[in-house]
């Protein structure tokens, strides 16, 4: 090695020392400015990771940690992440407005949309892209939606009302696949889910999203792994499919009277007459749409079909109030008002059930808050699954109340107790959009279908069907078999991931083997019996 080279490797050495020797002070100026703070005692290397796992996740252990240490506390997420969690509404008004920047962490399960998507830029910029995207996602845009939803929702729940005895149908997985097909329709139009380009897109997608948890937990790429160059080239593949639509759309003649979200995206110009946003913003755009919103309607209509088959009797009101509403008609945005306690209903199932237990700030200035000092570089948590149960604000927050969100009861909460998309400028750009999907298509299953919980009923596996199905009348069994993931279970993070699978009852195999087979933990058990509703007002 001669002199250059060596003096090279020397300074090198040097600055890799000086930035460890910076990002250590960074931690030590971390751990005394947050001694005083109340919390758990954490591990020097680990944290409160291992705790964190052991409850689960962040969604029991936040609000677990809140019970003990008070409304603001910390914890350190291996030892050079220092959180600071919040749960009093209060407190949320008062950082909702002045923290609008992101920690790098929460980009992670996001770097395959790319980089141009919006909340990766900087505060006043990302600001301003989300009120332009939301004038967008209102308007001619619901009216897609609305029409998307009633037609795909209707051709499924008549597909579940001639389903044969005997057949099999996995409710969760079809759910999923008739909200990804109407957002679909919605956003890039019906091509979506009638051209062979449309199934690119959905397949495409689908295959990335299985691929996405492993390579959200990676430390660094598994480049010696096929499996990550495969997944690379499908995100490639699905990019380029969105590419060609936007290219085919242009050439639309029709695209200025067309309501889809890319027809009416790419008629935005600026003063000039240029484009408003480029291709790959739009690319970005539409996936992150889709990633963000199919899963989260499917999951919330998944735990209604549960909570209303705990709960027979407010299952029977809310049918009531559809049926005298509706009277057998497919609702629309002039009927929400009017179903009032289906609105409620949806609400209690949000505050129980959010689409996410945590929404996070990054702290780049010290601040005071709850007469503590907050340290530059902090991640601050809203802890939402906490404060959604907090007993000060809620009576029996373990219970399912509708009548919580009465006009005159929710007047006199604080707005920022019940934050299921998150607040501020940072808050889920669609959750207006998700809804308004649900009060669509929940009313529309009620129509349909009365739904029951069974307990203590022997099940039969798919493969065993086809030899009964002629000799005894089979009935549909659900059963959640949630995958538990560090990304899922810590983050409350929701991926389309196999949660819900739907079995035949038999007097074959018993519940209990059956569940002792597929490794079915008792709290992740959900039977449910969808019975056909034999006559509708």
């Amino acid at each position: 090695m001669n002199f250059s080279s060596s003096v090279l490797l020397g300074l090198a050495i040097i600055g890799i020392l000086i930035s460890i020797g910076v990002k250590i002070q960074k931690i030590l100026i971390l751990h005394h400015k947050g001694k005083i703070i109340p919390g758990p005692p954490s591990d020097p290397l680990l944290g409160n990771i291992l705790d964190l796992q052991k409850n689960r996740g962040f969604p029991n252990y936040l609000p677990m940690l809140h019970s003990q240490y008070g409304k603001l506390t910390k914890l350190w997420l291996g030892s050079s992440n220092f959180v600071v969690s919040i749960s009093d509404p209060n407190l949320v008004a008062e950082v909702a407005g002045t923290l609008q920047s992101l920690p790098t962490t929460i980009k992670q399960p996001f770097t395959w949309v790319g980089d141009e998507i919006y909340f990766f830029r900087q505060p006043q910029e990302a600001k301003s892209i989300k009120i332009k995207l939301s004038r967008l996602l209102s308007g001619e845009t619901l009216d897609c939606l609305r029409e998307a939803t009633q037609k795909h929702t209707t051709r499924l729940l008549d597909l579940w009302t001639s389903s044969q005895s005997g057949q099999t149908i996995d409710v969760r997985d079809e759910l999923s696949q008739v909200s990804l097909t109407i957002i679909g329709d919605c956003l890039i139009g019906e091509e979506f889910s009638n051209s062979s380009l449309g199934e690119e897109i959905s397949a495409s997608f689908i295959e990335v999203l299985k691929g996405v948890q492993a390579r959200s937990e990676e430390v660094i790429p598994a480049i010696w792994d096929s499996s990550y160059w495969k997944w690379k080239k499908t995100v490639s593949h699905l990019h380029q499919c969105i590419y060609d639509s936007i290219e085919q759309r242009k050439q639309d003649p029709n695209l200025n009277q067309r309501t889809d979200f890319l027809s009416r995206v790419l008629g935005e110009k600026d003063d000039s007459g240029e484009s408003l946003f480029t291709k790959e913003e739009i690319r970005a755009t539409i996936i992150s749409f889709l990633f963000g919103g199919f899963d989260a309607v499917a999951v919330a209509l998944s735990s209604a079909c549960y909570i209303l088959a705990q709960h027979p009797d407010i299952q029977v009101q809310a049918q009531a109030e559809v049926d005298r509403v509706l009277g057998g008609r497919l609702p629309n945005f002039d009927d929400f008002k009017a179903l009032e306690y289906l609105n409620q209903l949806l609400k209690e199932i949000m505050r129980i059930n959010p689409p996410s237990s945590v929404t996070m700030r990054q702290v780049e200035s010290d601040f005071e808050l709850a007469g503590y000092h907050i340290p530059k570089g902090t991640i601050l948590f809203i802890s939402i699954s906490a404060l959604h149960n907090d007993p000060e604000v809620w009576l029996a927050p373990e219970k399912f109340l509708p009548e919580r969100f009465s006009p005159e009861k929710e007047k006199q909460r604080s707005r920022y107790a019940y934050i299921p998309f998150g607040v501020g400028s940072r808050g889920c750009i669609g959750g207006n959009f998700a809804m308004t999907q649900l009060q669509l298509m929940l009313p529309m299953l009620l129509q349909k279908f009365s739904i029951q919980e069974i307990r203590d009923r022997a099940v039969i596996s798919k493969s065993e069907a086809s030899a009964v199905s002629l000799r005894t009348r089979l009935e549909l069994l659900t059963v959640s078999l949630r995958q538990s993931t560090l990304l899922s279970k810590c983050f409350g993070i929701r991926l389309p991931l196999p949660s819900m699978k739907s079995i035949l009852l038999c007097p074959s195999q018993t519940r209990q083997e059956f569940e002792r087979a597929n490794d079915v933990q008792p709290d992740d058990r959900a039977t449910l019996l969808f019975v056909a509703r034999s006559h509708r007002q």
